[in-house]
């Protein structure tokens, strides 16, 4: 996936992410029961999870909490034969984001569209009192010939509309 082409897909990259880890830490659990979307899984340790498919809910909890399958919930997924990206919460979804933050992502004007007025100078920073040490070791003011700099340029460079 390019960096940004993130905008093509279902989930958010970082959905992506937590999806890759989650099924990487799913293949340590194996299937004991199956019951239409019910499944029964049980890890290294012998502590059983129950998952309804189509409530979306495992009993860890996490993936009701967070909206994106637990690790339990990535491997029954996949031994159902399914995209794990289709069971993560809308809320997590491109189409989603991109709507709620729309207005933020509004392109600039183009050049020609910029309205410049006569208090629109643009200006550089200022410069605050810049103490130098000179090889002796005395502190000299350097303030003054960059402040002069700046006074006689900014006005041949805020002539240009």
């Amino acid at each position: 996936m390019e960096v940004w082409n993130w905008y093509m897909e279902k989930v958010m990259p970082t959905v992506q992410e937590v999806i890759k880890d989650r099924t990487i830490d799913g293949k340590h659990f194996v299937l004991v029961e199956e019951n239409g979307t019910r499944l029964k899984l049980i890890d290294t340790t012998s502590i059983i999870f129950d998952l309804n498919m189509e409530a979306q809910s495992c009993s860890c909890g996490l993936w009701q909490i967070s909206g994106i399958p637990c690790a339990h919930a990535c491997k029954g997924i996949q031994l159902s034969m399914g995209n794990v990206e289709e069971y993560v919460d809308n809320m997590m979804s491109v189409q989603n984001f991109c709507s709620m933050y729309a207005l933020g992502m509004m392109p600039f004007p183009e050049k020609h569209d910029w309205k410049w007025d006569a208090c629109n100078k643009l200006l550089p920073p200022m410069i605050e009192s810049v103490n130098t040490v000179s090889m002796k070791g005395s502190n000299e003011s350097a303030s003054s010939i960059p402040r002069q700099c700046i006074e006689n340029n900014s006005d041949s460079a805020t002539n240009n509309p």
